[in-house]
């Protein structure tokens, strides 16, 4: 399996981000990412869960998205390269 896109990994970063408050819904994570289409980001949602980044709760409302503890080493990497890019600017 390959590994995440780009922008996977930023709906990952983005996630994990507004996770800290309560699980953000479909709408208040595409509205984050600047993208218009809920569909767009419930794709990538569905294809991070295939590569094992992210898992749906039980309940499978839309708030019931979350990281694996293989997404947030997956975000944490990615923050990382994003700060070395900006100081190595």
């Amino acid at each position: 399996m390959k590994g995440a896109t780009e922008r996977q990994l930023e709906v990952l970063v983005m996630l994990d981000d507004l996770t800290d408050i309560s699980p953000p819904s479909i709408r208040e994570l595409a509205k984050a990412l600047g993208m218009t289409s809920t569909n767009s980001v419930y794709e990538h949602l569905n294809r991070l869960k295939k590569k094992g980044l992210v898992r749906r709760g039980r309940d499978r409302t839309t708030r019931a998205w979350g990281l694996t503890e293989l997404g947030r080493a997956a975000a944490s990497a990615k923050r990382a390269a994003d700060a070395y890019e900006e100081v190595s600017a």
